[in-house]
């Protein structure tokens, strides 16, 4: 495959999380989106860490985007652990503490604090409920006891940006029949997905997890094509790389985790 260039001609449009209105840009979407707006939320909102698209009807994010990079990955400021609900969504369409109170999940992130904590700003921001969906304990953390795929990957994924350089990465959720509702109609997703592009090479490596507890060692089972996960969720998570590359790299199955 010849050497990768991400094509950076962003023309779609992005909605500001305070203008709410199309067309509005800003240099945090620029650069977390590079690679294509997802598409199926209701609101797109910008980060300087990170990119989300919210649903309303849910009342989490259906996805999130952002780089992770070798030089601050290590650059850790203290977690803020700051949650808050999002000023700029509809207090009717909002997640907050009392969803989760009593419900048995955990805050799970979409955009992980670990991985967005090269500033405090930046670190502040992964604690808004529009980067929070419900997970189970034994899902969302690869510790104290647990061994959950979803924090056994971040882990990992901050491994592959220090030995590759830089890495991109979708997160999300999928909801998917008979899912159920928590607190005040949240939905708890049936399954999640995480998509990571290696831009040296270029390679992709692509999970599609049931929402199940202590399934860390299932890792490798989870492994996919991009295209089926846009098949189950009727995003397109590529949007804006050369046809050609996106089509190669959307049909790729990693046959292995990446070392």
């Amino acid at each position: 495959m010849t050497n990768f260039r991400f094509g950076v001609v962003v023309v779609g449009l992005f909605i500001c999380a305070f203008a709410h209105a199309q067309g509005a840009r800003t240099a945090s979407c620029k650069v977390n989106l590079e690679l294509g707006v997802p598409g199926g939320a209701d609101v797109v909102l910008c980060h300087d860490g990170y990119a989300a698209g919210y649903s309303y009807q849910h009342k989490i994010p259906l996805w999130c985007a952002y780089w992770i990079d070798r030089n601050t990955v290590d650059v850790n400021v203290e977690r803020s652990d700051d949650f808050r609900v999002h000023p700029a969504i509809p207090p009717e369409h909002s997640s907050g503490r009392d969803d989760y109170r009593g419900s048995g999940f955990d805050r799970g992130h979409c955009a992980p604090s670990a991985s967005v904590d090269y500033s405090t700003k930046a670190n502040s921001e992964t604690f808004l409920y529009t980067n929070m969906f419900p997970q189970l304990p034994g899902f969302n953390r690869d510790m104290m006891g647990h061994k959950g795929v979803w924090g056994f990957l971040e882990n990992e994924i901050r491994s592959w940006a220090r030995s590759r350089g830089r890495v991109y990465v979708i997160s999300g959720a999928h909801v998917g029949q008979n899912a159920p509702k928590i607190g005040s109609g949240m939905t708890v997703p049936t399954h999640f997905f995480k998509v990571v592009i290696a831009p040296n090479g270029p390679d992709s490596i692509a999970f599609w997890m049931p929402h199940e507890e202590d399934t860390k060692y299932n890792a490798s089972q989870y492994l996919v094509a991009i295209d089926f996960i846009e098949e189950q969720t009727g995003l397109d998570l590529l949007a804006l790389i050369r046809d050609e590359q996106e089509n190669a790299l959307e049909a790729e199955v990693s046959a292995e985790l990446w070392q």
